[in-house]
């Protein structure tokens, strides 16, 4: 990686920053300042500490797949490849280990084709022939737990609207599909993959909303470990799921939805009130019961609160169908189904409960009706919303307080959020249950589909267990790297004293710390919000990642993460925390006459020791119940264990349309946001939301945003810190071979290790490079592979009995482009018999060439009428087809192709001999000569009958035999008219040659 420039480097070209969607542009240094390298135009005044120098133009513009391969890695040079992939529609790119997946808000159905898949699936594909995707990254997950047995995991991460929830199922139908092609094992794993698939639909329909950043946006972390057994097959699977934002069950921001199932349950009952009976919403059907009929969702004050009711594009019938059928595919009854969406009805009804004031009391009057779905006393429930039942000392006595409005209100938001939040978890179980895994079989894929870091205008608790998570992956990320790198250098053999790991401990023991405080507070008789941040700011006043205003004390204060500075706002925190019902809420709701509602409340809740006390805001404790961040330290605690038994693979989600939508903030801040030393970084905090979502718009800042958050950089700043600038001995002795251009032949002798070492000897000895011990880079290794499999295909297709164009043309032509990209082998590193096969491969194929150029010639020859004028250029034609055959050793097919000509040739032969030896011998009146004519003219005649194309030849044979018969008349030599007579008979029967030759000699 290139640090930032200090203004004395003597380059020419630079990454300049700018204020525009860019970021970054290319500039070339003009005076004190710089102009851009593209328009000439001057660039508003930097500075040079913000500033990339490149070694070149071209250099600063190359695109590459995976990011390791680029000459220069800093954070210009990442945007840049990240745009311009993202422009031509290559939305996966690889940086090193780690996938980056830049979300294109469109469909792209080339990258997601079937036939992809199956180049992806298929065990045949070489992984050098595959791009960076979701599904290679899937690929070496899934083969390594097949050939290893060790766990695997896929760590999604990105904020809200970057695509998580797309990746992690693409992931998913990659295993899916991969397990396909292995069969069931009479175990039904293809069901069960099937089923994997189906839970989706359910998750998202309960756990997804609209936002502004993402119309399916999953409001809770999960956990989903795939099972398969020891032939690859998918047995089972099982989610956990983490932190659901039970807050948007009862309010949304503008611009937003609460949880899909709310609108699929109302849509369904509008469906079924308008159609009744229709076979378009049979599936839809929900029951009377519900009480909405034709009720829009925007009659719902917990389903209008974010002025939203509808996704553009979005059918909420069809969304229910999918879901139901999801269910039926899980075989969740219809008993099930319709009790599901009994509790989401009462929790839409319990938002329309209104309280106001009636003297000393409030009017619940309204709540008689909404929560019918429920089964539980109305009345009850009316009074256990506007009273609270305390115990007043030690003798038993009860006190009943009534609640004032808005504290009623609170209570049924309290209870309206418990519901949801535990029929999610019933409904998470539910799936659960229906993909349990066999006994016996551990090996596990884990895809984890995790919020990203946040920083909101106002972050409260949720925040804060947010981005502890993210601190912890992140730790786990930087630690997996690292380890990766000192790996590295043992294998390489060269020292690794300078490699720094970024260590974030400190700051995930503060926040594990100031948890534990928050837990103690909510113990106290009189805790507070107010006091618990007090006592932070006092306990961890020197603490360097703790920021405390002494103005605002006891009302927020700060903590540097490793993506930023972020302020908590510290009034609900102690209410949020503890999130515990009132006893007379739940012991209404236990008091169901549905079993299964009467249970939901406490449905999976694990003992605690004491009973916490929530203080500092509306409402009572009451119930024994663990606190919400002592459950989520446990399930972190657990996710980490997990985590930490498999082989990690990283996919970072980018949003590249719209990040956290920040108005523009002055440069300067915006650039020092951006700097690499995260724990000065300057966050700003005028957060305005953007509704963006736009297809192909890349802007650069919001990019540099998330890749901060992702934590991507810190992959480079821990391979700047050892040695960054790696170069395989080849491409060193090949680029600074000029160094010794004396002894350059003899240097190149000693092979590219050899020759590296030398020119290394012969300059100024320097800590600032080390020798490595391997050959080879992986990219080398990769292409050293591939040429030697396009090496052994020219091999078979030369040892072939038929070496024919059609098998060798394509081998050749392989060869040679694979030669082409590793030049330096052709130079001293290939192996030889590769080398020889080459060559001998382009010899072979120009005289296989050549062959088919005078194998036209001949042919055309022959399919002359007068073949015997052009004897001559026929036999020429044939000697040459002849010697290309003998040098490319074809076979009988050829040999085939050539007969037809060479009879006619040999016939043709035999014709003008005859025809020479008649005349010479009834001229000279000599009877060898007759008798070598007429066994001519028998073996012409013999030929002839074989092929009927050379009838034209027996007019030949008829001038000769008239020529020998004027012949012996006119000088009485040697022969008499019953030789000739015989001849003709001979001739004409196909029989007889040496009787004829006998009867002529007689």
């Amino acid at each position: 990686m290139a640090l930032p420039s200090d203004g004395g480097s003597a380059a020419a070209y630079y990454w300049v920053p700018v204020n525009t969607d860019d970021a970054y542009v290319l500039g070339r240094k003009s005076g004190a300042g710089f102009v851009d390298a593209d328009s000439g135009e001057a660039i508003d005044a930097v500075a040079a500490a913000d500033c990339y120098a490149v070694a070149s133009p071209a250099a600063a513009r190359a695109v590459v797949a995976d990011m390791v391969q680029m000459h220069e890695v800093n954070r210009a040079s990442i945007l840049h490849v990240l745009r311009a992939r993202y422009g031509s529609g290559d939305i996966y790119t690889a940086m090193g280990s780690v996938l980056v997946a830049t979300n294109p808000f469109e469909r792209l159905d080339a990258v997601y084709a079937r036939a992809t898949l199956g180049r992806f699936v298929d065990p045949q594909t070489p992984d050098e022939d595959l791009e960076p995707h979701i599904w290679f990254t899937a690929r070496r997950a899934y083969r390594a737990l097949v050939s290893h047995g060790v766990g695997q995991s896929l760590i999604v991460s990105g904020e809200s609207g970057a695509g998580k929830t797309e990746t992690t199922k693409k992931a998913l139908e990659y295993v899916a599909a991969a397990s396909a092609t292995r069969g069931d094992g009479g175990g039904g794993g293809g069901a069960v993959s099937a089923k994997v698939l189906s839970a989706s639909p359910i998750l998202e329909a309960f756990g997804n909303a609209k936002t502004l950043r993402n119309d399916n946006s999953s409001r809770f972390g999960k956990y989903l470990e795939v099972v398969l057994d020891g032939g690859g097959r998918v047995v089972g699977a099982k989610t956990t799921n983490y932190l659901l934002e039970k807050s948007r069950v009862v309010r949304q921001a503008p611009g937003e939805r609460g949880y899909h199932a709310f609108y699929h349950c109302v849509a369904g009952e509008n469906a079924r009130a308008e159609h009744p009976g229709g076979d378009a919403v049979s599936a839809a059907a929900l029951g009377a019961r519900l009480g909405i009929g034709s009720r829009g969702a925007e009659t719902f004050a917990y389903a209008r609160g974010g002025g939203c009711v509808e996704i553009p594009g979005v059918n909420d019938v069809a969304e229910l169908d999918a879901v139901l059928e999801a269910a039926v595919a899980l075989n969740v009854a219809e008993e099930e189904r319709r009790w599901i969406y009994g509790v989401v009805a009462a929790v839409l009804h319990l938002g329309d409960v209104a309280f106001e004031a009636a003297g000393g009391g409030t009017d619940a009057s309204k709540v008689v009706d909404g929560t019918a779905p429920l089964d539980v006393d109305a009345a009850r429930l009316g009074r256990a919303l506007v009273t609270r039942t305390i115990s007043a000392g030690g003798r038993g006595s009860i006190n009943v307080v009534v609640l004032a409005a808005g504290a009623a209100g609170d209570a049924r938001d309290a209870l309206a959020k418990a519901l949801y939040a535990k029929l999610f978890d019933w409904a998470v179980d539910r799936v659960n249950r229906e993909m349990e895994a066999p006994a016996g079989e551990a090996k596990t894929i884990g895809v984890l589909d995790i919020f990203g870091f946040e920083i909101f205008e106002s972050n409260s608790f949720e925040q804060l267990c947010i981005n502890l998570t993210n601190e912890q992956l992140q730790n786990k990320f930087n630690r997996d790297i690292f380890e990766l790198e000192l790996r590295l250098y043992a294998d390489e053999g060269v020292p690794c004293d300078g490699v720094e790991y970024k260590d974030n401990s400190d700051v995930i023991a503060l926040l594990g710390d100031v948890l534990a405080m928050l837990d103690e507070e909510a113990r106290l008789p009189r805790g507070s919000a107010k006091s618990w941040s007090s006592k932070v700011g006092k306990k961890h006043d020197t603490h360097a990642r703790l920021r405390v205003d002494k103005r605002a004390a006891g009302e927020a204060f700060g903590v540097v993460h490793y993506a930023g500075l972020v302020t908590y706002d510290v009034d609900q925190f102690l209410v949020k925390n503890v999130d515990q019902l009132s006893g007379d809420l739940s012991s209404c709701v236990a008091g169901s006459s549905h079993e299964r509602t009467a249970a939901l409340l406490t449905w999976n809740d694990a003992p605690a020791a004491a009973a916490p006390r929530a203080r500092g805001g509306r409402g009572s404790g009451g119930g024994s119940k663990t606190t919400v961040s002592k459950k989520f330290r446990g399930q972190l605690a657990s996710l980490t264990t997990a985590l930490n038994a498999t082989e990690p693979h990283y996919v970072r989600c980018v949003k590249p349309g719209a990040g956290h939508g920040r108005e523009k903030a002055p440069r300067s801040v915006v650039f020092h946001s951006f700097r690499l030393i995260l724990g000065r970084a300057i966050i700003p905090r005028n957060v305005k939301p953007n509704m963006e979502k736009v297809k192909r718009v890349f802007r650069s800042p919001v990019v540099l945003e998330q890749l901060t958050y992702a934590g991507v950089f810190e992959t480079v700043t821990i391979q700047q810190s050892g040695w960054p600038f790696r170069s395989p001995h080849e491409r060193f002795a090949k680029r600074y071979f000029v160094l010794d251009l004396k002894n350059a032949a003899a240097l190149r002798r000693l092979g590219p290790s050899g020759h590296a070492r030398a020119l290394l000897a012969g300059l100024r000895a320097s800590d600032d490079r080390c020798f490595g011990a391997t050959q080879r880079e992986a990219l080398v290794l990769k292409t050293k592979r591939r040429l030697g499999r396009a090496a052994a295909t020219l091999e078979g297709a030369l040892a072939a009995r038929r070496a024919e164009i059609r098998a060798l043309r394509p081998a050749v032509a392989e060869a040679h482009a694979v030669a082409a990209a590793s030049v330096a082998f052709l130079h001293g590193f290939l192996p030889r018999p590769s080398e020889a096969a080459l060559e001998r491969g382009d010899a072979v194929l120009k005289a296989l060439e050549e062959g088919e150029r005078l194998a036209g010639i001949l042919e055309a020859l022959v399919a002359k009428d007068d073949a015997a004028a052009h004897y001559d250029d026929l036999e020429r034609a044939l000697k040459a087809v002849d010697a290309v055959a003998d040098r490319t050793r074809r076979g009988r097919a050829a040999e085939r192709r050539r007969g037809g000509a060479r009879a006619q040739v040999r016939g043709v032969r035999d014709l003008m001999v005859a025809k020479r030896c008649l005349e010479r011998g009834v001229a000279e009146r000599s009877k060898a000569d007759l008798e070598e004519g007429l066994g001519a003219l028998a073996r012409a005649a013999q030929r002839g009958r074989r092929a009927a194309a050379e009838s034209a030849r027996w007019l030949a044979i008829g001038d000769a035999l008239a020529d020998a018969r004027e012949g012996i008349l006119e000088r009485r030599g040697y022969g008499t008219m019953g030789a000739v007579d015989a001849l003709e008979r001979a001739l004409a029967t196909g029989g007889g040659g040496d009787d004829a030759r006998w009867r002529a000699q007689r």
